[in-house]
């Protein structure tokens, strides 16, 4: 009996001694779990056994524990193992592996607030890393769009010495009353601000976009004004460093056939008549066989050349306040008739009115105007030589300075209406021919 007790005692004593073993960790130390803990936990072994003490604000956070290190890594909070919002949660570990823990505030996590462990059974049999899926996309960087600023500039820059690849993410944090982000397929919608048939549409305020494919990837904002003035972004996503993905060719490149089509061959001679075939005389001389046909006319020329196709302020656009920087502008390009002036500007706050007095152009006056544009993309073609002046008479803008004035030099080669009489001497029978429509009638 006194046997019995003895060993229920040391029993009892070894059970207690093997729970007062395990260890309690207050995860972040004195400050809780309110920052980036992640490394809190990078030179701390747990066993099984061992608790995790989250102390926060209820009121903003909470202790998420997800399934799986994809979940983790892209702060998925969707379908998770277990959820904790106490503000004083006590999570003790009842099996060895990876453990991984978030918060469902996403800004929160996307910023640091998260925190992995691999719990073992014993110093003696640690758990391997377990092998991740080959299906889940690597763990990538994470960037902020715009940095500090967020989406809500000019942020094209803020993307040109990075480099991007799959299983990176994109974090675009702004007002979502005034914008969004709307992903869309081609350089040709980034460049116009087109948002009409969009890839994809975010709109939450605080976006986690994952790269999960090579290539080119167009960002802009649907809000057109906040477009036109800068907010969007291109981004190129490589595979990895080892194969970067070349840029795609130029479109006037893309239809050009891979073979040079030749040229016809000359018509073979064994077709050629041993006697030369005499051409028709004229209809008003058909009775004089023997006067020859003078050279074919050359049609009238009515078409305007195809001329170049300038962007007014080049990347700023129509929306500069400075007279002097479209004078710059200007100033070192040669116009002829034919070229094409394209207008890009916000049609909100905007327009175009080409005038035609040179004293109303520097008063900003439009008792001459000639035409008016205001779509945003105005092409304006130069159909005829001297001075044109443009301005915008949105209340105060021209004054500002959003007024251009070009110099238009007429075409290279004269366009006549007339035909064109061949240059070399005609032989005497041709000039009688030629100047005989033209002699008074007797």
């Amino acid at each position: 009996m006194i046997t019995k007790k003895i060993f229920g005692f040391v029993l009892a004593i070894t059970i207690l001694l093997g729970c007062c073993s395990a260890k309690i960790y207050k995860v972040g130390g004195s400050n809780g779990w309110t920052a980036k803990k992640n490394s809190w936990a990078t030179h701390k072994e747990f066993y099984v056994g061992d608790s995790l003490v989250f102390e926060y604000d209820q009121n903003v956070n909470d202790v998420t524990q997800v399934s799986d290190a994809s979940k983790y890594e892209s702060c998925d909070s969707s379908s998770p193992k277990a959820v904790y919002n106490t503000g004083h949660d006590v999570i003790t570990f009842k099996e060895p592996g990876y453990h991984y823990f978030i918060s469902s505030n996403h800004i929160q996590c996307v910023y640091g607030l998260k925190i992995d462990v691999l719990v073992v059974h014993d110093k003696s049999r640690p758990i391997p890393p377990p092998t991740p899926p080959s299906d889940i996309l690597p763990f990538g960087k994470i960037y902020k769009v715009g940095g500090s600023g967020g989406w809500s500039g000019k942020k094209n820059s803020w993307a040109e010495h990075k480099e991007f690849h799959v299983g990176d993410s994109l974090v675009f944090e702004y007002d979502q009353n005034v914008n969004d982000v709307t992903q869309v397929f081609d350089a040709l919608k980034y460049e116009s601000c087109d948002s009409s048939s969009p890839k994809a549409v975010y709109n939450t305020g605080y976006d986690v976009v994952t790269l999960k494919e090579p290539g080119y990837h167009y960002f802009i904002s649907s809000n057109h004004i906040q477009c036109v003035y800068g907010l969007k972004l291109d981004v190129l996503v490589v595979h990895d460093k080892s194969r970067p993905i070349p840029p795609p060719p130029p479109p006037s490149k893309i239809h050009e056939p891979s073979h040079p089509i030749p040229s016809p061959p000359p018509p073979s001679k064994i077709h050629e008549p041993s006697r030369p075939i005499t051409p028709p005389p004229p209809p008003s001389k058909i009775h004089e066989p023997s006067r020859p046909i003078p050279p074919p006319l050359s049609p009238p020329s009515k078409v305007l050349p195809l001329g170049k196709i300038y962007k007014v302020g080049d990347s700023r656009g129509w929306s500069v306040y400075n007279s002097y920087y479209y004078y710059r502008w200007s100033e070192g390009k040669q116009f002829h008739v034919g070229d094409t002036l394209y207008f890009e500007y916000n049609k909100y706050l905007n327009d175009v009115r080409e005038i035609s007095d040179d004293l109303e152009f520097k008063s900003c006056e439009q008792n001459s105007t000639v035409a008016v544009y205001k779509t945003g993309h105005d092409l304006i073609k130069l159909t005829k030589p001297g001075v044109h002046y443009f301005v915008s008479l949105k209340t105060g803008l021209c004054q500002a300075g959003i007024k251009l004035r070009v110099t238009v030099q007429p075409l290279t080669e004269a366009v006549t209406l007339f035909p064109n009489v061949p240059k070399k001497k005609l032989s005497p029978i041709v000039n009688r021919w030629w100047l005989h429509p033209f002699r008074p009638h007797h």
